[in-house]
């Protein structure tokens, strides 16, 4: 997964900025939060399955640092 920018309304993804370019955000296919290796004290994370004019992508944020990241699906 790459670093990403992404803009939300009501914690929705809007748009993202992945690989140098803007994506606006057609629909959102799913959302799923999945619970981190408590073992290892890690955080649990949020999941979006996105839909652009170009692709499908999933998002994953980090909700205690609010960072985004990155991938095609």
């Amino acid at each position: 997964m790459e670093p990403t920018i992404v803009k939300c309304d009501l914690g929705r993804p809007l748009t993202l900025m992945w690989r140098g370019q803007m994506h606006p955000v057609v629909c959102v296919l799913d959302h799923w939060w999945e619970a981190g290796r408590w073992w290892e004290t890690e955080c649990a994370r949020e999941f979006y399955l996105v839909l652009t004019a170009q692709r499908r992508l999933l998002l994953c944020r980090n909700p205690n640092s609010g960072d985004w990241l990155a991938k095609a699906a």
